[in-house]
């Protein structure tokens, strides 16, 4: 079987700050999307962010499902598809 890999892109992303008060800078509330940057010089970045997942459901009235569903659907088709890595400051 061919392999499919998903890459929900920079606003499907969960992005989470990392060290001892690891939290969600996106999506968050209140909006903390000052904090990140996209400035390559090392010296302007205020934080260490990684992505940590897929935003699959949100709390917002009208954009309740943003990929849930969908990797739903694709977990229905190939079950064993959806691979979980535990990483620091992960949200499974």
């Amino acid at each position: 079987m061919t392999p499919l890999i998903f890459i929900p892109g920079i606003a499907g992303s969960i992005l989470r700050s990392k060290g001892p008060l690891a939290h969600n800078i996106w999506p968050s509330e209140p909006f903390e999307y000052l904090d990140l940057n996209l400035d390559p010089n090392p010296r302007s970045i205020k934080q260490d962010v990684i992505a940590s997942d897929v935003i699959r459901f949100s709390k917002l009235k009208g954009v309740e499902d943003i990929y849930g569903s969908f990797l739903n659907f694709l977990a229905r088709l190939y079950p064993f598809l959806i691979f979980e890595k535990k990483t620091e400051g992960s949200v499974s």
